[in-house]
């Protein structure tokens, strides 16, 4: 499944953003949409079809990279879609949140991450496994690094590494903000701050009436 992988709306590092696929995976009918200030809203300016991009890959993964103006807010988002569908987005700027107009996003309201990059920033921002946008070393290509401490030595380390500190305790910081935010009857409820991915699963039974997990699909072809 395609996803926002890493961008940069400031700084040294440019402005990109980058779509991550899985290996061979198809791009049709898969493209990307950004959004810009209008008044108190953001509003749709640019629909790019992923083929449109720069195709990369590490072998691992294959990436599409797009070198389009990004700014710092403040309401600004990215949305990408499927069949026009919005499958993932993100949004920054100083408004904590702000209405959408047009696109896949039309009529839904956008929560900023606020404004990481400054104007002399080195960094991007990409996601974490648990789902936040943290601070990284740009590398729009290829396999995001995150880089740690292996004793007295730095080292690029990639895919489940442990983390920086920094970029830990931000990622606990949104969930613990997230938790602290939520209601009773949320879609989407946080139950776990080690395993954000934990869901409240139906049984239908009086005396256990769900269990708390997360659901698996398996196919097999004869």
């Amino acid at each position: 499944m395609a996803v926002i992988n890493e961008f940069s709306y400031e700084g040294a590092a440019g402005e990109f953003i980058e779509i991550k696929l899985a290996l061979d995976e198809s791009p049709v009918g898969i493209a990307v949409e950004t959004y810009i200030k209008s008044g108190s809203n953001a509003v749709l300016d640019r629909v790019i079809d992923l083929t449109d991009g720069t195709f990369s890959t590490d072998g691992h993964y294959d990436y599409y990279i797009f070198y389009t103006a990004l700014t710092q807010g403040p309401r600004e988002a990215i949305a990408l879609t499927t069949d026009g569908e919005a499958t993932a987005s993100v949004a920054w700027g100083a408004d904590q949140s702000f209405n959408i107009i047009g696109g896949s996003l039309d009529g839904t309201v956008a929560e900023s991450i606020g404004m990481p990059l400054s104007n002399n920033s080195t960094t991007s921002l990409s996601i974490s496994e648990a789902g936040s946008w943290v601070e990284t070393t740009p590398t729009p290509g290829t396999t995001t690094a995150f880089f740690c401490f292996a004793g007295p030595t730095l080292i690029a380390c990639v895919g489940g590494c442990v983390r920086p500190l920094k970029a830990r305790i931000a990622e606990m910081t949104a969930l613990v903000n997230r938790l602290l935010a939520q209601k009773p009857k949320d879609r989407k409820t946080l139950y776990s701050l080690h395993e954000p991915a934990v869901a409240c699963i139906s049984k239908g039974k009086a005396h256990k009436r769900c269990k708390f997990g997360t659901k698996v699909s398996v196919a097999t072809t004869a």
